[in-house]
């Protein structure tokens, strides 16, 4: 079994992780648009033509199904309502079932301005939703920042608004974020942490229902600097605990 899967950067292994609890028999083949990140504050036809290109990509690599994981490529892929040759998961798939009568997302410049979570929580009976913007979480965990005091400032800069806000559940509303969440933690301990990850990890494993019979193994495909991309691999490889190998790849010009 293939499984095709796309981020900006490193984001998308809170993911991949995910799914190889489930498939660690399946061979992954993940894409990291490096060339065009962060997707976050970019325009909504700027992330679609990304995504496309992603997607076109993925689908001539003959995987099995795809899944977007970056909350801003899902939001835009939904938003234009585009449709897959193949089976289509993205990070926005999930289910829920936290207390909904306050809940905040923290998610990047562009899914927060979409207002995607706010309708799809609402929908799932969620009473509040605050959605801030957090994007420089991206670049703390690009940049390796993670246990830094700078990244405690960030904490405090995009999420003070919480404090003695009576929201009983945070969701990630992006992928980079749960590299965060131990930060996140300590600086509000009462609130309850939701990573989409896990239910969209199951809802893919639940459709496909396969196995394979090599041992599992993930294929990195980035559009840039694949030597740093390795570098930053390396760190986080005991997460998914599979071999991998980094590939570089042409995608087309920048998106500006």
């Amino acid at each position: 079994m293939k499984i095709g899967l796309f981020d900006s950067g490193i984001g998308g292994l809170t993911v991949l992780t995910q799914l190889v609890k489930y498939m660690p028999d399946a061979e992954y083949f993940y894409v990291a648009d490096t060339l065009n990140a962060p997707f976050g504050t970019k325009t909504q036809d700027q992330i679609l033509v990304i995504s496309l290109r992603v997607l076109d990509f993925l689908e001539r690599s003959g995987v099995d199904c795809i899944v977007t994981a970056c909350n801003t490529a899902d939001a835009s892929i939904r938003s234009a309502k585009v449709q897959t040759q193949i089976p289509y998961f993205g990070i926005l798939d999930f289910e829920i079932s936290a207390d909904l009568q306050r809940v905040a997302v923290i998610a990047t410049k562009f899914t927060v301005q979409n207002g995607i979570y706010g309708r799809i929580l609402k929908s799932k009976g969620a009473k509040e939703v605050l959605e801030i913007p957090c994007q420089s979480f991206v670049k703390i965990v690009e940049e390796g920042l993670i246990d830094s005091s700078q990244a405690d400032q960030e904490i405090e800069n995009c999420m003070g608004i919480l404090r003695n806000s009576g929201t009983s559940t945070l969701v990630f509303g992006c992928t980079h974020f749960p590299f965060l969440a131990h930060k996140i933690r300590a600086h509000f301990p009462e609130l309850i942490l939701f990573d989409p990850a896990q239910s969209v990890a199951e809802k893919v494993w639940r459709a496909l229902m396969k196995t394979n019979r090599d041992n599992g193994k993930v294929n990195f495909f980035v559009t840039s600097d694949p030597s740093s991309f390795s570098n930053k691999i390396l760190k986080y490889q005991r997460l998914f605990d599979l071999p991998f190998t980094v590939e570089l790849i042409d995608l087309g010009d920048p998106i500006r």
